[in-house]
């Protein structure tokens, strides 16, 4: 992946805050940064979606986790980069990262990637669903002014372009 023709936080932070503003819910953006950045992958889309870094969806993780806090950045950035490196998301993965960016967790893996799991995984990842935490799933937007729902950073919510 060219870092150099990726946007910048800011310019994620704007371009999602609009498309959320007109209603998209987050797998829909992500499916935006796929379309114009096709050299990435759904889980890197959905963390551009969110405009999280790999450390905010790590602490995200963190939270959601009620024991030790044990996910750290290294390992969202190795689920980011399978299978071509990295390390691939065990099930239980699959549903925290669902779960953080509100989306299924089909939608977390390209075809090639869900091929690679066992069928009895994939029929797993197919009962993951977490869209209905996204408050533009059903259709209600948020209102003129108002932050984003959780996994939003205060970003998208205020983009600054200075």
């Amino acid at each position: 992946m060219d870092k150099s023709t990726n946007p910048g936080r800011r310019q994620r932070a704007h371009r999602s805050q609009q498309l959320r503003i007109r209603g998209l819910t987050w797998d829909q953006i992500a499916a935006v940064w796929e379309t114009d950045h096709p050299e990435i992958g759904p889980r890197i889309a959905l963390r551009w979606a969110i405009n999280a870094s790999h450390q905010e969806v790590a602490d995200r993780w963190n939270e959601l986790d009620s024991g030790e806090s044990t996910m750290v950045k290294a390992r969202i950035y190795q689920f980011e980069h399978w299978p071509e490196k990295g390390r691939r998301p065990s099930i239980a993965a699959l549903h925290a990262l669902a779960r953080i960016y509100q989306v299924q967790g089909r939608r977390l893996l390209t075809n090639a990637e869900y091929a690679l799991y066992n069928a009895a995984d994939r029929a797993e990842i197919d009962r993951i669903d977490y869209r209905h935490l996204d408050a533009n799933f059903t259709g209600a937007g948020p209102s003129p002014g108002a932050s984003p729902a959780f996994p939003g950073t205060a970003e998208v919510a205020s983009p600054s372009l200075s």
